[in-house]
């Protein structure tokens, strides 16, 4: 292991300019991972084995509560049996247990019968009664004074150790007695705690239980306990050999042993039924559950098998933790040669950085000259009103010939040319602050501001701009970035027109509101894009203008501030009258709380 470590290192060092202990930090990593992925497959494949252990145990117990339903429905066709008939005898007895052939059916029980509760100056009768059925050795068992008597008459079907049982007296025994004390006073189906049936009469001794069903006076229906006691006749019920009962169950035997105690203490007292053999101590899953059966609650504990065990233990975490550490050295070699071009990467990026930069630096350098060139044009006519009614006063002065309204009318003309004069000042000014802070702005004002700065320029030129939007939608953006963007599309525009030539000059500037966006549009009647440049014109350095005209990053620079600086979109369409530019951006005026 350790030269194998060696030989990695030597391996990465040799082809990665990396230092030793960079390269024992990944690879420390690299293991770390593998062994996490080790942990979590060993976890999911342990998972599974414990959900296929539990699938097991639901299965036997439900099939284990099908089989009870299952005797409770076999009690209750014994009651409505004596109920259907007034007298039922021996024979009668055998042929209706016959007809339910519970042994060819494989039902796990030992019998059915009936009990009959008597007086102690029934017994005699009863006595009577049976032997003249064709029972010539009945006799109540056993012997003895007690206040009352329970004697089974019919037990089937009637074997051999069936036989041993006739005319036994349960109600004498404490066990058995409890449980048909607890069916009487409810009504309901009730089950004894393990016992040993009179049945066994040879070495092959197994835990026994009972299961009681009251039979009441034909006719009534007792609704209190001591209608109940009053009014009981007997019981049907059936004896259970619970090796003989587990072995009709569908219990997945292959995977599960399993004990079974009649109640909370789980002693060999209450065992009722063992399968565990000496492996089970070391069985890999275990389990207690709890199963109500009627009056009782039984602790069944389960315990997987070998053969369970054996084909649960999955070689695929380790397989998997090869196949990651193999995964994870060639992972390790392609993040070293990620690592050694992320320098060159970040150098590029920078690269990329500021030649964008650069680049926004020659568009607004761009917009400043054909800026000073409005400000000329914005400029000439006031300055030439003022250079005249200069002109005007200084003549009268000379010619001592003015008057002192006429002078004064004509100096607040020249202080408001001089006003119009430093408001324009102040519009480009403003144009050219470096606002990098987002500011709350209605679309409105937004284009407003932005034709004050080149609407001389369009009057000059006879380009007629029409306006039309809701002036309270607002925006919370980079103001100054957008009016730099409109003022590039327009002035775009503005050469397209002049280039039409046929005096007729329109722009259309249109602003609204869908959902969480506002969309500005700009339309010209200049006849559109040509197709061929339709999809150059957002390139950087691409120009249809002379090289002295434009610096063909106008409309690329305007596209990287809506997309990247307002996530936003810009695009370019062609109408019937002309190209159209739409601004689409978010209003994000959720931001300004936050």
């Amino acid at each position: 292991m350790v030269q194998c470590i060696k030989f990695l290192f030597r391996l990465l060092n040799k082809y990665f300019t990396y230092s030793g202990v960079s390269v024992f930090l990944v690879f420390l990593l690299s293991l770390a991972l593998s062994i996490v992925i080790w942990l979590y497959s060993k976890s999911y494949y342990d998972n599974l084995a414990d959900e296929r252990f539990e699938r097991r145990i639901s299965e036997s117990l439900e099939n284990l509560e099908d089989k009870i339903y299952l005797y409770e429905n076999i009690l209750h066709s014994g009651i409505g049996f004596f109920q259907g008939s007034d007298n039922v005898s021996a024979k009668e007895w055998h042929d209706f247990v016959d007809a339910l052939a519970i042994k060819k059916r494989n039902y796990g029980m030992q019998g059915i019968g009936y009990a009959v509760m008597l007086k102690p100056y029934e017994v005699e009768a009863i006595e009577t009664k049976m032997q003249k059925e064709g029972i010539d050795s009945f006799s109540l068992k056993p012997k003895g004074e007690r206040e009352i008597y329970s004697a089974i008459l019919y037990l089937e079907p009637l074997d051999k150790r069936n036989k041993e049982a006739i005319g036994y007296d349960m109600f004498s025994e404490p066990t058995r007695r409890a449980a048909m004390e607890i069916a009487r006073d409810t009504g309901l189906p009730a089950i004894s705690k393990k016992v040993t049936l009179v049945q066994e009469i040879d070495s092959d001794v197994q835990a026994g239980m009972l299961m009681y069903l009251p039979l009441y006076k034909k006719g009534t229906k007792p609704k209190t306990v001591e209608e109940r006691r009053k009014l009981l006749k007997g019981f049907v019920y059936s004896p259970f050999r619970m090796n003989d009962l587990i072995s009709t169950l569908d219990v997945k035997r292959s995977a599960l042993e399993m004990k079974i105690y009649d109640g909370e203490e789980m002693t060999d007292q209450h065992l009722l039924y063992d399968s565990f053999t000496s492996y089970a101590k070391k069985a890999k899953y275990s389990t207690v559950k709890k199963f109500q059966v009627n009056n009782l609650t039984w602790n069944v504990y389960f315990a997987s098998t070998k053969e369970f065990d054996d084909a649960t233990t999955s070689p695929y975490p380790l397989l998997i933790t090869l196949v990651g550490l193999i995964a994870n050295f060639l992972l390790l070699l392609i993040i070293l040669a990620l690592f050694k071009s992320l320098k060159n990467l970040k150098t590029q990026t920078q690269k990329t950085k500021e030649q964008t930069s650069y680049m926004l630096h020659q568009s607004r350098m761009a917009q400043m000259g054909e800026m000073i060139n409005m400000i000329a044009h914005q400029w000439r006519q006031p300055l030439s009103s003022i250079s005249t009614i200069s002109g005007t006063l200084t003549i009268d002065i000379e010619l001592d010939n003015y008057e002192k309204k006429f002078f004064l009318e004509q100096l607040q003309s020249i202080d408001n040319l001089s006003q119009h004069l430093s408001s324009t000042i102040n519009d480009f000014r403003d144009f050219f602050k470096d606002k990098k802070q987002k500011q709350l702005a209605t679309a409105h004002q937004i284009v407003d501001e932005t034709l004050q700065i080149i609407g001389s320029s369009f009057e000059s030129k006879n380009i007629e701009v029409i306006t039309e939007g809701d002036h309270n939608i607002s925006i919370y953006t980079y103001v100054n970035e957008i009016k730099q963007v409109l003022l590039n599309i327009l002035k775009n525009a503005e050469d397209a027109l002049l280039e039409k030539r046929d005096g007729d000059f329109k722009i259309w500037i249109l602003w609204y509101q869908i959902g969480e966006n506002v969309t500005i549009s700009i339309e010209d009647n200049a006849g559109g894009i040509p197709d061929k440049i339709m999809k150059k014109i957002f390139e950087p350095y691409f120009s249809t203008k002379h090289d002295n005209n434009g610096t063909g990053l106008g409309l690329y620079m305007s596209k990287t501030i809506v997309e990247e600086h307002c996530n936003g979109t810009l695009s370019v369409t062609n109408t019937e009258r002309g190209a159209n530019f739409t601004i689409e951006i978010p209003t994000a005026t959720d931001e300004i709380d936050n």
